[in-house]
């Protein structure tokens, strides 16, 4: 299933943040500094990213932003129950 995200610079580090693609991306515009935006689709390896934010005119990072998005919520995931 697709999926949007957005990565914030949030006191100098990058936070995903993944939603429904039902929304917009700029309705969570307001939560800080927009780096990057697009898609993403979660599958075996982990999130991949692509794409572009059309109402934030803000592109994918493609590469950087799958490793965001891994290490800060698969990652946090498998350290909480690890």
């Amino acid at each position: 299933m697709r999926s949007k995200y957005i990565v914030f610079e949030v006191h100098g580090s990058e936070v995903p943040v993944v939603f429904s693609d039902l929304f917009s991306h700029s309705d969570f515009s307001q939560i800080g500094k927009p780096i990057s935006a697009g898609f993403c689709q979660l599958g075996k390896d982990g999130f991949s990213c692509y794409g572009r934010s059309v109402t934030l005119k803000i592109d994918s990072r493609f590469e950087k932003d799958s490793s965001v998005l891994n290490k800060n919520i698969i990652g946090s995931f498998n350290d909480e129950f690890n």
